[in-house]
């Protein structure tokens, strides 16, 4: 969603959002149930998707991606070139690979 010169800058962000949430997700957690119970905190939860749902709404895709890559059509076809992607690029297989391994069970 960013052109190249603002890449590197967009991934650090990302990257520290990412870590910042894995180390105050837990204690803000922790706060909300003492506050507002369980329960509240399943409605804090959902009530904070609204604004990621609003936010994915009043994007334009168009305007980030050409619309040749747009095509409604081609699941199947992009399914199959992103495949195709992955298996050529080695880093791309052992990634995959770790990630098939380490995925969670859905059994409890």
């Amino acid at each position: 969603m960013v052109g190249p010169e603002d890449l590197p800058n967009a991934i650090a962000l990302n990257s520290s959002q990412l870590q910042l949430g894995r180390l105050a997700g837990p204690a803000l957690g922790g706060v909300s149930i003492a506050l507002v119970g369980v329960s509240g905190c399943f409605f804090l939860n959902s009530a904070s998707f609204v604004a990621v749902l609003v936010t994915l709404l009043l994007m334009k895709p168009a305007r980030f991606f050409p619309a040749r890559l747009l095509g409604r059509g081609r699941i199947l076809g992009q399914l199959k070139d992103g495949l195709k992607y992955a298996i050529s690029t080695p880093n791309m297989v052992f990634e995959l690979i770790m990630m098939s391994c380490s995925a969670p069970s859905a059994s409890t």
